[in-house]
Formats: C-alpha cells, sequence, structure tokens
C-alpha cells in the first residue's frame, strides 16, 4: 500500500472535526451506521474513526444481531438511540444485522423486511437526520499485509457474518444492498485493508457524504381513507343501575389478565385522546385501580422538554413503549403531530402531512415488538364540555384541572374537530383502530373503556401474535 502524506491525513482529520463543530453549530444531527462482515476489526476502525472527532459529540452503539423472537424491540432501541441535534451517533451495525439473521434462515422474508427499512430511514431523513451507511467488507484471503493487523485484534468474532458468508458476494447481502441504496441514504462499500488505509477510507467517505444536501421527498396524501366511528356516536347511552356491579366484575376480570399478560412475550399499550373534559382521567383511573402497580406505567403527556425537542417528535414515546409484560397507558400520545400541533403551528405543512404514515409505521413497530394497542377515543359534545368546564370552575377540588388553555381550546372546537375527523380516517387501522367511546355519560364511557380491554386481552392471549 502507498504511504499515505501525513500532511494529507492531518488535513483530512481537520476537515472531519471542522464538519462536526459545523454540524453541531447549526444543531443538524447526523447518523452513521456501520454494517459489514463479522469482524472485531471493525469495532477496532469505529474506534479509531472516534479518536479523529470530538467525543462530547458521538454517541455510540453496539447491536449484537440477536435471534429473529430477542430482537423484536430493535426498532424502539434505534429510535431512542437516534442522535439529538448536533450530535453523531455511530451504529455499529443496527437493522441490517438483525435482517441479515433472518434472512440466513427465511431468504423469503427479504421483500418485507426491505420495506420495512425503506420506512424507517425516511422517517430518520426526513425528520432532519443525515444518515450514513457504511458496510465494511473483508476480502476473502485478507491482503498479506494486513492480516496480521486484524489478527491482533481478534479477526473474526464468533458468529460474525463472515463466518456465515455474509460478505458483499453474497445474493442477499448484494440484493439488500441493492434495493436499499437510496438517494438520501445510500450505501457505500469499504474494503478492509490495512488499519491506517481502511481509517482514511473511512472519513474520506463521511465527509463526502456530509456534503451532500438532503432533498425531502414530498409526502403524498394518502389514497385509502378508513371508516370515522365518530361520525356514528350515541352520546345519548348511559351505564344503567349496574354500573358499580360492572366496574366491580370487570376491573376483577381485567386483573386476572394482566397476570396473565405478565407471564407472556406480550405487551399492552393504551392511547387515550379525546375532547377537553371528556373523561379521560376518570377513565384511566377505573383502569388503573384494576391493576397490579408493578405491571404498568401511567404517561401523561404535555409540551415536549428541552431535550425531547433535541429530537424526532417519536422519540420521546419510544423509551415509554411497555417491556414484556407490562402495560402502558397514555394520557395524550403522538397523535398531538397530527390535532394540536398543525392548530398551534408547532409542526410545518410537510411534517403534518406526513404524519399519519409515521403513525402507522410506529405503531407497526410496537406490534412487532408484541404490544397489543388500543386507541381511545373520548368522545362528548360541546354543550357537555362547556358545563364541565363551568362545574370544575366552581368546585375547589377541581379547579386545578381548569385552565386559559382550556378555554383557548375550546374556541377552536371546530378546527379542532375537523383535525381529529381527519386523523381518525387517516389511522383507523384494522390492526390499530380507533374506539369511539361516548362519554356524555361518564359511567357509560369508563365501562365500555374496560369492556373493550377485558375483550381485547381475552382474544389476543389465546392467540398468537401478529
Amino acid at each position: 500500500m502507498a504511504n499515505i502524506e501525513k500532511t494529507v491525513r492531518s488535513e483530512l482529520f481537520l476537515k472531519l472535526r471542522m464538519m462536526q463543530h459545523d454540524f453541531f453549530d447549526k444543531g443538524v444531527p447526523v447518523l452513521l451506521l456501520v454494517e459489514g462482515c463479522g469482524c472485531k476489526g471493525v469495532g477496532r476502525e469505529i474506534g479509531d474513526l472516534i479518536n479523529k472527532l470530538d467525543p462530547r459529540g458521538v454517541e455510540y452503539s453496539h447491536f449484537i444481531p440477536d435471534s429473529e423472537n430477542e430482537g423484536r424491540h430493535r426498532p424502539m432501541e434505534y429510535l431512542t438511540a437516534m442522535p439529538a441535534k448536533g450530535m453523531l451517533a455511530i451504529f455499529d451495525r443496527g437493522w441490517y444485522g438483525q435482517l441479515f439473521e433472518t434472512l440466513r434462515k427465511q431468504p423469503e422474508r427479504q421483500k418485507k423486511g426491505t420495506e420495512n427499512i425503506l420506512e424507517l430511514e425516511r422517517f430518520i431523513t426526513d425528520n432532519g437526520t443525515k444518515l450514513v451507511k457504511m458496510y465494511l467488507n473483508i476480502k476473502n484471503p485478507l491482503d498479506a499485509d494486513c492480516e496480521q493487523e486484524y489478527e491482533d485484534c481478534g479477526r473474526i468474532s464468533m458468529g460474525g457474518h463472515r463466518s456465515q458468508g455474509y460478505d458483499v458476494n453474497n445474493e442477499n447481502v448484494a440484493s439488500l444492498l441493492r434495493e436499499t441504496n437510496t438517494a438520501n441514504a445510500p450505501w457505500d462499500i469499504i474494503e478492509m485493508r490495512s488499519r491506517d488505509q481502511t481509517l482514511v477510507d473511512m472519513i474520506q467517505t463521511l465527509v463526502k457524504r456530509l456534503e451532500t444536501v438532503h432533498v425531502p421527498q414530498p409526502a403524498g396524501e394518502r389514497t385509502i381513507r378508513y371508516d370515522n366511528p365518530r361520525r356514528n356516536a350515541d352520546l345519548t347511552k348511559n351505564a344503567g343501575e349496574d354500573y358499580k356491579k360492572d366496574l366491580k366484575r370487570l376491573s376483577s376480570e381485567l386483573a386476572e389478565l394482566q397476570c396473565k399478560l405478565a407471564r407472556t412475550e406480550r405487551s399492552m399499550v393504551l392511547v387515550f385522546e379525546g375532547w377537553d373534559a371528556a373523561g379521560k382521567g376518570g377513565a384511566i383511573k377505573r383502569v388503573s385501580n384494576a391493576l397490579n402497580p408493578r405491571g404498568y406505567r401511567a404517561v401523561s403527556i404535555s409540551a415536549p422538554s428541552k431535550e425531547e425537542l433535541s429530537h424526532d417528535h417519536l422519540w420521546r414515546f419510544c423509551s415509554k413503549a411497555p417491556k414484556d409484560g407490562m402495560i402502558t397507558i397514555f394520557d395524550r400520545s403522538w397523535y398531538g403531530r397530527m390535532m394540536v400541533e398543525p392548530i398551534e403551528g408547532f409542526c410545518t405543512p410537510e411534517e403534518y402531512q406526513r404524519s399519519h404514515s409515521e403513525m402507522d409505521l410506529f405503531e407497526r413497530m410496537l406490534r412487532r415488538a408484541g404490544s397489543i394497542v388500543l386507541k381511545f377515543w373520548m368522545e362528548i359534545d360541546k354543550d357537555e364540555q362547556l358545563r364541565r368546564f363551568e362545574e370544575r370552575m366552581n368546585d375547589r377540588m377541581k379547579n386545578w384541572k381548569i385552565n386559559e388553555e382550556d378555554w383557548r381550546n375550546r374556541s377552536k372546537w371546530n378546527e379542532y374537530e375537523k383535525y381529529a375527523d381527519r386523523m381518525i380516517e387517516l389511522t383507523n387501522t384494522p390492526k390499530a383502530p380507533w374506539i369511539v367511546v361516548e362519554s356524555q355519560d361518564k359511567k357509560y364511557g369508563r365501562i365500555k373503556v374496560l369492556e373493550t380491554i377485558v375483550a381485547v386481552l381475552k382474544k389476543e392471549l389465546g392467540a398468537k401474535k401478529d
């Protein structure tokens, strides 16, 4: 290998550090995804790259490919590890490594896996992250002059991709790289030669990719519109005289089903949206009263924090996704992107336009991780909301629940109704439908919520995961 001039290398390393600081100042997140053959030298090369950067702006994650079952939660782990604005995240393997493991046994699943990857990468780049993808390929046999270098660092790892034929000459790998070589997330193949030359090749590639300009793809309008159950809501329904009896029975059943859920690899996500004062809190309280506190978590979603604003809009929900056997209850949710954010100007028209497809992607990730997803829309009419607002204002025990923002939102009832209808029609998918809960009578609403959860758990826990 020809000697690399020290001055050229120094200028290259300096340019990389200057670009890193420039991206930090501009608040642009960068994700470098490194895939490749199963070689410990890959980790060594990544370590050498990190040493040329300002470590205060680097976040490193190592994702070891698991079996298909063990990797169910990986999509949430990837999204949780996404870089904040101005940070450079390096993924030592990622979603491709997991798919390679699947294709080794089930090559027929490549088409679906490729579709999932393209959706994920579009979400990443559309939300402002610079995505750079490198595939470090090891020649077989290695060049004689670098054999010793990689032997010194433990050239082949046990169970690595190379031992299973995962180099760029493998048809599964070559096909997957071709199909995921997109304009805004292209692949760069780096041939691993000497340690020094490979590092230079990686840095030259990274600099070149960081200099390219991302061109967002316009989000098309979804042609499929689902049924809107709000239009058929019967607000005259009431709980009747058996409310307490039904509440006790359903609470007991839910407690038993929670124990059954805890012994499985399933989990549950309960989403509560709806009008202010429509009974979300009361319904959540009746659900949580029936549950063992060790097995659930209730999350109230409000305005995002400074840290949350430094990430994409789904980041703050990923870390709250339930583990196996657990239940997470969301009081408000990611659907703020489709209602309050566009109305109040907290997202751009382009971000709103693609929001329904991002909601669908996120909920499919939840389901693939084993979650049962239930989405409740709590429905009341405008007159009932006014009555409840006034009741809160006049009750010392409840007036903490009402503020100026509630009244301001009420003044925009018609606008919120338009966005709510569009949200439901675009996201009322067969696998994650909206359940409209008529809450004009609070007791009826609480019973319907409990009945729905109990019925779905009975069905799902007796069947295989979708």
